[in-house]
């Protein structure tokens, strides 16, 4: 893929390019019928990886335009949300008991059981008939998807941007970061779940943004985009287990004669203490700069690229320009040059002339000896 913001390349023909290729990317996904729940969810990070593009051009458009194709993707990842939320709760749970221990672990364990039990709990023929449902409605979504995907690729050349220059580029990446930058502060000073989850997703713009300036200073703008995409892994998390939370304190625990209703509550809100730790090392680390410093940085590293980029070329074509043609003026190959040294052809012309000179010697030897013969014969005489 090619994901990134290119030198020199217009805004409008860099989206096109780029979202045209998400679009492609999850149309072959959902039109295969091997493994549609994998093809779902890679679609969904299609359409997070686009809304994230307009986010970053955001500056450049108007606020309808901008509403809009916002609007347009983010339903389309809409349409096919759901369908791993059951298996992402079942593994938080797992995960959870292999990570505690008495009380805690039997509480987890138990409650991995209710929702296996929750799946196999109704009759056989009732069973069948909830999976055939589930499947038809997931089928129903996938094809809606597919048709708002195509209506979507249709659309691509009607973005109007107002202004196309990396002036644009640098507001949506000076937003993006100071948004990301002030929800760590806001999670961190409320402790609120919902206030994680919130900068989880400003850190997920973050993470995109800096893959898509990457070719501005490859090995910089990786590494933040690899810290930024451990940052918003650690939210997940953090965030599934406020939904196991959420859902626990809804059903109860059941099969937990030790440790009550809270022990599962109890384990999940521990880890989330060492998960919140890490996040608060890490989010300082990142977002240490304040947005003005930093996007400053961005953009004297951008132009230092583009304008290496642009030496770079010039020097190629100074060299081409420089080298000798292979062909003399009239489609003749032209004489090799005589030089001194090891080169093959120069070894050639010296045996040559060495030749050449042995010739004339011999020549001038044969006609001194016939001269002297004449003079010492009878007819030589005066």
């Amino acid at each position: 893929m090619t994901y990134r913001v290119k030198f020199n390349e217009p805004l409008g023909k860099g989206w096109q390019r780029m979202v045209r290729e998400q679009i492609e990317l999850a149309v072959d996904l959902l039109g295969s019928a091997e493994n549609i729940d994998g093809a779902i969810h890679e679609t969904r990070k299609s359409m997070k990886r686009v809304r994230a593009l307009l986010k970053l051009l955001r500056p450049g458009l108007s606020a309808s335009d901008y509403k809009r194709e916002n609007r347009r993707y983010r339903d389309i990842g809409r349409l096919l949300a759901g369908v791993r939320d059951q298996a992402v709760l079942m593994a938080t749970a797992q995960m959870l008991s292999k990570e505690s221990s008495g009380k805690e672990r039997a509480a987890c364990d138990a409650f991995v059981l209710q929702l296996i039990r929750q799946g196999k709990g109704d009759a056989p023929d009732r069973k069948s008939a909830m999976v055939d449902d589930a499947r038809g409605e997931r089928d129903l979504r996938v094809r809606e998807a597919l048709a708002a995907l195509q209506g979507a690729a249709k659309s691509l050349g009607n973005l109007r941007f107002k202004e196309d220059s990396f002036a644009v580029v640098r507001r949506g990446i000076e937003r993006s970061y100071r948004d990301a930058r002030n929800g760590m502060k806001q999670a961190f000073g409320s402790g609120a779940d919902e206030d994680f989850h919130l900068w989880r997703m400003a850190v997920q713009a973050h993470w995109r943004h800096m893959l898509l300036i990457t070719g501005a200073w490859p090995e910089l703008f990786a590494a933040r985009a690899q810290l930024a995409k451990e940052i918003s892994d650690l939210l997940g998390l953090d965030h599934d287990l406020f939904v196991l939370i959420a859902l626990a304190r809804t059903v109860g625990e059941q099969g937990d004669g030790e440790g009550g209703g809270n022990a599962m509550v109890h384990a999940a809100r521990e880890r989330q203490g060492e998960i919140r730790k890490e996040l608060e090392i890490k989010g300082a680390a990142l977002f240490a700069e304040p947005a003005s410093r930093f996007v400053a940085s961005v953009e004297t590293y951008w132009r230092a690229a583009k304008g290496a980029r642009k030496l770079e070329k010039r020097k190629m074509r100074a060299r081409d320009k420089a080298a000798p043609s292979p062909t003399a003026p009239g489609g003749k190959e032209p004489r090799a040059p005589v030089a001194s040294g090891n080169e093959t052809g120069s070894a050639t012309a010296v045996k040559t002339r060495v030749a050449a000179n042995k010739s004339a010697a011999e020549r001038n030897m044969q006609v001194n000896r016939r001269v002297a013969t004449k003079r010492k014969s009878p007819s030589g005489k005066a």
